[in-house]
Formats: C-alpha cells, structure tokens, sequence
C-alpha cells in the first residue's frame, strides 16, 4: 500500500474492499480506533483509485459510511466530507408529495397545513430569531425528507426513487450534523453556541433513532452528550442577555415584528397557543418563549433515549419543571399538543410522554 503510494501506482481494487471489511468488523467490535486507522489508511488511497467498477464505487461509499458510524457512537469529526448528498428533491416531485401526504392526512384527520411551512414564495422565516444559521438548512433539509417519508410509509403512491431519495438524503444530513462543529462559526464557546449545540446533539438523536437500526447502540452516547451540552443550561433558555444566536447573527425580525412566527420546529402553521391552551399562553408568544419551547423539545428527546438508564432521572426532573415553569403546560394533553408541533414521533415518543407528564403537577 505504501510502495502504491509513494510511487502513485494504481492499487488493486480487492484491496480497498478489503479495507473496507476490517473497518466494518472492527466498528461491529466497537473497537473505534482500529476501524478510524482503517478508514484514514482507505482515505489515502482514494486518490490511487479507479472508482469506474461499481464495486469499488460501492467500497468507497461503504467506507464513507463506517466513518459516519464511528463518528455518531464517539462524537469525533469525519474523515470525509460530505460526498453522497443527492440533493433536494425537484420541486415538482416535492409540490406532488406535499399534495399526496396533505390528501392523506386530510383522509385520516383535522386538516393540517403543515407542508406550506416550507413554501418557496416565503423567503424569509422565523430561524433567525431561534435557530443558529448554521443548523437553519439543515433543519429545512429534515422536514423534506420528513414529508418524503410519510410519503414512503403511508401511501401507495410513493418510487422506490423517492425511498432511495430518502435514505441517501437522511444519511447526508446526519454527515452534515456531525461536520457542524468543525465550522469555526459553530464552535465558539458562549451560550449561544452551547444552545445551538444541544439542538445539534438533538437533531442527531432524532435522525439515527427513528432512522437507523443500530440506534440501540448510538441512541446511549448521543443522549450522554446532549446531557453534558445542557449541563448548566438545563432550566431557562429565555435570558435576555443571551440567544440562539449572537447580535451578528440576529436578522432583527423579532424587534420589527409585533408577534413571532411559530417556532421553526412546528410541523405545521397551527400553534398550540391557538388551541387548546388559549390565550394565557399567546402573551408569552415570544422569543424568550420559543427558546424555552426548545429547550423542552431537546429535554423531552433526551427522556426519549434516556429511558431505562440512569440519565432518565435526570431529565425527568427538567422537563416537567420548564413545561409548567415557563410554557405554562400542566397536564397529558397540553404537552402532547406542544410536543405534535416538533420532530415527535407519537408512535414512538408517547411511553416517554406519559412519564413525563405524570410528573406534571
């Protein structure tokens, strides 16, 4: 390998699959830094190879992939940059799943408005004002390939393009997740940054758990990782002093506008300050109350992926603390309509739910 590439000779194409085999056991192993050499000896003799087979194409890919594994159990940066992002979705296909999955939901229950979220006439939205600019596009990505898969999942009417659409673009946007803290405007150690980072760790954990099949393993660290990133932030996110983002980075929205949008995490226009919690929480309609809102949401992920371990506790404590301290919400009901505007799976997420809000007084 060596000889291969001092002397920029070709190499054979067994020996990257192989490669790709003894970092794939060693990760199976969990024995990360076996596999990481691997991977970063595959990374030096990507430019030596002939990627023209499909099967060294599909070694190539493979190996991009192990390194994602290894860096969603650890926590560690990618060897890679993102190089298998299909992109968005054309439009068209996009306006005619929106319409499939709009008929669906409208077939099954109360009509939601939800998929105009995103509508391209709207140039300008509210995650300025709650969301790090750097985690806003991700985000975006995440609710397209949220809408695909409802498509996918719940009408007959979906591709197996739209399926491998899906996968790849879900696998892209985990990559992108785990790259974000190496952007020097990501990791500067203030609150806002902090804040930014729990909602990373907790995008993350929705990703890989109700996406991937190895979440078994990956869920645990994540949600060790998003306690240690809210650990002193755990209680109040609505400081006037501090943001989500910093003044730079602010649009100014949120002075020019009399009443925010709702939150950037909502799946669609309707709010829970609407109904059925009425008017006593459409006073605290405000920044400071969308970042406690988001404080909630990344607290009730962690219980989600906490539960049976000894960080559940943890969580249990907080969670019902903000939900009544700050959003004003005291029963079942009131915090499964806040968690129904989020990335919330109620198949999935309503056991953690339950226990949560029987701690609600």
């Amino acid at each position: 390998m060596l000889e291969c590439q001092d002397q920029g000779m070709p190499i054979d194409s067994g020996l990257l699959r192989s490669i790709q085999c003894l970092a794939l056991a060693e990760w199976i192993c969990q024995r990360y830094d076996a596999a990481t050499i691997h991977v970063q000896a595959a990374k030096k003799l990507f430019p030596l190879a002939n990627f023209g087979h499909p099967s060294d194409a599909f070694a190539r890919e493979g190996i991009v992939n192990i390194d994602n594994l290894i860096c969603i159990e650890t926590g560690r940066l990618p060897e890679f940059p993102v190089m298998y992002d299909p992109g968005p979705l054309k439009r068209s296909r996009m306006a005619l799943i929106r319409e499939e999955v709009g008929a669906f939901a409208a077939g099954q229950m109360p009509p939601r408005r939800w998929l105009a979220l995103w509508d391209p006439v709207s140039s300008e939205d509210s995650l300025a004002d709650a969301v790090h600019p750097l985690l806003a596009p991700v985000l975006r990505d995440i609710l397209d390939v949220l809408t695909v898969a409802k498509c996918v999942w719940r009408t007959p009417n979906a591709t197996k393009r739209d399926a491998d659409w899906m996968c790849k673009r879900a696998r892209a946007l985990v990559h992108r997740l785990l790259l974000l803290p190496a952007n020097p405007f990501f990791g500067h150690k203030t609150i806002s940054a902090r804040k930014a980072e729990v909602l990373r760790i907790a995008l993350l954990l929705i990703l890989i758990r109700c996406t991937n099949r190895v979440a078994f393993r990956s869920a645990r660290p994540n949600m060790r990782r998003l306690q240690h990133a809210l650990n002193a932030i755990d209680k109040d996110w609505s400081s006037k002093t501090t943001s989500l983002g910093t003044e730079a980075e602010m649009t100014g929205s949120f002075q020019s506008q009399p009443q925010p949008p709702a939150s950037p995490f909502s799946s669609y226009w309707s709010s829970p300050l609407n109904e059925p919690l009425g008017q006593p929480l459409r006073n605290l309609h405000s920044k400071q109350y969308n970042e406690n809102a988001l404080l909630l949401w990344a607290l009730m992920t962690g219980h989600f992926n906490a539960q049976g371990e000894p960080e559940e506790s943890w969580f249990l404590e907080r969670a019902p603390y903000v939900a009544e301290t700050h959003l004003g919400i005291h029963d079942y009901d009131g915090l499964d309509d806040f968690m129904s505007q989020y990335f919330y799976s109620r198949t999935r997420q309503q056991h953690s739910l339950t226990i949560v809000a029987l701690h609600l007084s």
